[in-house]
């Protein structure tokens, strides 16, 4: 019979993951940064109500002012919200190595994969909230620019009616009467008009491709801070990866029409490796006017969550084969 003992199975475990998810969350907070750029970033938010009044075109001054503040607002919360996710989750792993924690933490019956994954979950929980608490002020920068604008142009309406009729002493009360209801009607009409324009069903549908966008990021930042020596490199590379991402689709259509292997070869790459980040900007939909679908919103985090889980294997691989 034999007696020799044999080694414990350390079986991977979410309770792990989620307990390194919120001391990640916690560390992450009081990186001075991420106040910073949320306080920079609600600024904005407010700051485009201000700057709403000087917009200029030939559409009606209610519809270019609301669609001024989506696009500054959504603009807002997805450079900022990129920043957030380079910055803080490219000192994620540096910190737990030049601390010496990460050998406390590996040394206890916790995987590389739950260590790894534990630090992406807080750094997507910091992402969440940090889009929530600014989605939140948007929203309400936009509900009060469409109830005062709403206000106004109903109450401006009906008034310009009533001062038309004041100066005509000879028209019938029936008429009277039948041009303040048209009046009203054209009032009601703009009001309904104003409330579309807002589309806050629109917005939210932008805000969670936003979101899907930035935790994307962070899981490149992640996946490259687990090779990268230098914190420097890691930030660097991961904004130039943004900023890539954003110019994907320029550079797809500058290659589609190529004939030469190289041409289809770097087309090819371009549409694998690169995610294509400017599909996950929906300012210009909201800008446009155009109706947004549940259904294109479910391919676009769909899309991400591909790409999402590639990222975050490959980031596993490295960390990995990383001496430690």
């Amino acid at each position: 019979m034999n007696d020799t003992p044999q080694p414990d199975v350390v079986y991977f475990n979410l309770g792990r993951v989620w307990t390194i998810a919120l001391n990640t969350l916690v560390e992450v907070t009081r990186q001075k940064v991420f106040y910073f750029m949320i306080v920079f970033a609600l600024l904005m938010i407010a700051a485009a109500n201000f700057f709403s009044i000087f917009t200029f075109g030939e559409e009606a001054q209610h519809t270019l002012q609301l669609k001024f503040i989506k696009d500054t607002g959504l603009g807002a919360i997805g450079i900022f919200g990129a920043i957030i996710a380079i910055v803080a989750t490219a000192q994620l792993l540096p910190a737990e190595l030049e601390n010496h924690t990460i050998y406390t933490i590996l040394a206890k019956p916790v995987h590389r994969s739950e260590f790894l994954l534990g630090k992406f979950a807080g750094s997507a929980l910091l992402l969440v909230i940090s889009v929530m608490f600014m989605g939140a002020l948007f929203l309400s920068v936009v509900f009060l620019k469409e109830r005062h604008l709403a206000a106004t142009n109903h109450h401006q309406t009906i008034e310009l009616a009533e001062s038309a009729l004041a100066n005509q002493k000879d028209i019938p009360p029936a008429a009277k009467e039948q041009i303040l209801t048209q009046a009203r009607q054209k009032a009601d009409q703009l009001v309904a008009d104003i409330h579309k324009t807002a589309g806050y069903s629109g917005i939210v549908k932008a805000l969670v491709a936003t979101l899907v966008k930035l935790l994307l990021v962070a899981a490149i930042t992640l996946m490259l801070s687990t090779f990268a020596t230098s914190l420097v490199f890691t930030v660097v590379v991961s904004a130039m990866l943004y900023f890539a991402g954003h110019l994907e689709p320029v550079a797809q259509r500058f290659y589609a029409g190529s004939q030469t292997v190289a041409g289809k070869l770097m087309s090819a790459i371009i549409t694998w490796v690169v995610p294509n980040l400017a599909a996950f900007d929906l300012a210009d939909d909201l800008f446009a006017g155009t109706p947004l679908a549940w259904l294109k919103v479910l391919k676009i985090v769909s899309y991400g969550a591909f790409y999402l889980l590639v990222t975050l294997t490959l980031a596993h691989l490295f960390f990995r084969q990383r001496e430690i």
